[in-house]
């Protein structure tokens, strides 16, 4: 077991240096150094800020930022106006939003004068793709969504020739997963679903 984490060595792939660490304690503090956080970080940020608004000259948007109704998507959406970013908000609709997290999505976008682009899905295609999850006793219900508003971003992003997105997580809150807990794609997903 890690001297660190609670990762131990029945983790594919995971190696442990001579204190007793994890590969993904070491792949942690190198995301750190790569990734700043506080001034550095805030630093870092605006100058990419300044990148992005050089790629967005005389277009209608600079960034793509999904959004769920969340926090973290809502404070994403904040921040790029914030930085004198103009963002374009993107919604995957699965069919199974809260009342409440449609509101936030609709009260936030309003507040900060944020346009919206929504794509919504078959209700009767994603409640099979929901019931083949449920029983095939996969722990990541949502990977079908993950999926679906990465495909979503980039589709956007296409379509009003945006060449920057934001996203609203953070390895420092979420964690860094060891590689095949969370490797997710279209096939998984079909597979799971036959």
């Amino acid at each position: 077991t890690c001297t660190r984490c609670l990762f131990d060595s029945s983790i594919p792939g995971i190696a442990f240096d001579g204190r007793g660490e994890c590969s993904y304690c070491r792949l942690y503090e190198e995301m750190c150094v790569e990734y700043p956080a506080g001034d550095q970080g805030w630093a870092r940020l605006k100058e990419s800020a300044a990148v992005i608004k050089r790629a967005g000259r005389g277009k209608q948007f600079d960034v793509v930022v999904g959004v769920s109704g969340g926090c973290d998507s809502s404070y994403m959406v904040q921040l790029a106006k914030e930085l004198g970013l103009r963002p374009l908000a993107v919604h995957f609709d699965n069919t199974w939003n809260s009342t409440t997290a449609t509101e936030n999505i609709h009260k936030v976008l309003k507040a900060l004068d944020v346009e919206l682009f929504t794509y919504v899905v078959d209700n009767e295609e994603y409640n099979d793709i929901y019931r083949a999850f449920m029983l095939s006793g996969c722990p990541d219900i949502e990977a079908p969504t993950d999926i679906g508003l990465a495909a979503l971003l980039f589709m956007a992003a296409r379509k009003f020739g945006i060449r920057y997105q934001f996203e609203g997580h953070s390895f420092r809150t979420e964690g860094v997963s060891p590689l095949g807990w969370l490797y997710m794609d279209g096939k998984y997903i079909d597979s799971v679903v036959r």
